[in-house]
């Protein structure tokens, strides 16, 4: 069994006795989305228990649905579970079981996603080759990019895995086992629930710990014994990239023809190249795939309304990531032109929110003309700017930061927009 095609199956791999049948197209947990044939996997958040929705999945044709117990005029068949998450997690991990794929796990602060898409790309030269679909990297969108988004014949596997607490990134590797492992960076991104980044990054190592875990990968920093590590810096690192100059363990490969992307980039992309490397591609096929690698939507994406030059990388952020946008800013077109920072506040950093926030200002200062800000979480960066008696705002309320933003830029100005994901910072460029 490859893929669950039939409601017979999955019962089956949840050891439950079932006494009915039919196709199963894909699961789904929001009954809004579900189309003929789906099983509707009923969640129970927070906010929002996915059980009142049952009957909803079923007047739009749901094959079946997973539930945690009866639900009323349910209107369709049900597989009920103890906990449906947990389920889904054995159901996802049996499946793997059955496969020959091999998963590439890759976990990290930041860099997760582009660091994906640019190991997919490579490794597509000569593998068949699965993904994370877009961002689902969590307790529940692991099984769920698996069951919906692979098909079982992929050589590789190339899964995200996210974490906002300790444990999280060891269940993952239960679902998932991988057999080559990276982490990315380490940073304070989700730091709310940890006390120092030594937590965190204990927390990131639980990726290399399963023993079918044959390879490990990271930045030179936190490289350990028996590790691979790459560095943009370390001329001793395993993997070193010198301008477009790639070596491996000193020894000089090539010219990379690397794609016009920030340098922070670079440091995922040389990531990437490591792994590759070390399942078999040649240089030469590494090089020719540089054409094909391409950043996910809202990172680093250049976008121009009304003549000026917005860089949209809002999806998240983080000071890291934040930092190295900043530094990576293309110069204004006109020689009087300007560059201003629209920053939204970085969300779930806990005690550590000010001292972040207060080292993106210290390095916009350096970087950007201007510095306008989104949430209260950025008031100690308007303390800096201040301080130094530059044209720093706070704004609490989007559309009033735009109408300031657009009595300011002109035609050739440059403009980086950025902030977490929550604060949906791409808005900015949409009403511009």
């Amino acid at each position: 069994m490859k893929k669950i095609q039939t409601i017979q199956q999955l019962a089956y791999l949840v050891d439950l006795p079932c006494s009915f049948d039919g196709p199963i197209r894909s699961f789904k947990v929001d009954a809004r989305t579900i189309e003929p044939g789906d099983v509707f996997v009923a969640i129970k958040g927070q906010r929002v228990d996915g059980h009142q929705f049952v009957q909803e999945a079923f007047s739009k044709g749901a094959s079946c649905a997973l539930v945690e117990h009866a639900c009323l005029n349910g209107g369709g068949p049900l597989l009920k579970v103890n906990q449906v998450v947990s389920t889904l997690q054995k159901v996802t991990s049996k499946l793997l079981q059955l496969r020959k794929s091999q998963v590439i796990g890759i976990t990290g602060s930041v860099g997760k996603t582009s660091t994906k898409e640019f190991l997919a790309t490579l490794l597509a030269k000569r593998f068949n080759v699965g993904k994370t679909y877009g961002n689902q990297n969590s307790q529940l969108g692991l099984p769920l990019t698996i069951l919906n988004h692979t098909e079982g014949t992929e050589d590789y596997l190339v899964l995200e895995m996210g974490m906002s607490e300790r444990g999280q990134i060891e269940q993952l590797t239960k679902i998932a086992p991988p057999a080559f492992a990276m982490i990315t960076q380490i940073a304070l991104v989700h730091a709310n629930n940890f006390a120092s980044l030594d937590e965190i990054a204990k927390a990131k190592m639980e990726i290399f710990n399963h023993p079918l875990t044959k390879l490990k990968v990271c930045p030179f920093e936190w490289k350990k014994d028996g590790f691979c590590h790459f560095s943009l810096t370390e001329p001793q690192a395993d993997y070193y990239l010198e301008g477009v100059k790639l070596y491996e363990k000193g020894c000089y490969l090539g010219n990379l023809n690397l794609p016009k992307i920030g340098l922070h980039y670079y440091h995922n992309l040389l990531g990437a190249i490591a792994l590759a490397r070390n399942l078999g591609l040649s240089f030469r096929e590494i090089n020719e795939q540089m054409a094909f690698l391409e950043l996910p939507k809202q990172r680093s994406e250049v976008k121009v309304k009304r003549g000026v030059v917005f860089i949209d990388d809002s999806y998240n952020a983080s000071a890291i990531a934040l930092k190295a946008a900043l530094n990576s800013l293309p110069e204004p077109v006109k020689s009087k032109g300007i560059r201003v920072a629209v920053l939204g506040e970085m969300l779930e950093l806990g005690k550590f929110s000010s001292a972040c926030h207060i080292d993106v200002a210290m390095e916009a200062l350096k970087t950007v003309d201007y510095l306008f800000c989104f949430g209260q979480e950025c008031a100690p960066m308007l303390e800096i700017w201040h301080e130094k008696q530059r044209p720093a705002y706070l704004f609490d309320d989007l559309s009033e930061l735009v109408n300031v933003l657009k009595t300011l830029v002109e035609e050739g100005d440059v403009v980086l927009v950025k902030g977490s994901y929550g604060k949906e910072m791409w808005k900015v460029i949409e009403e511009f």
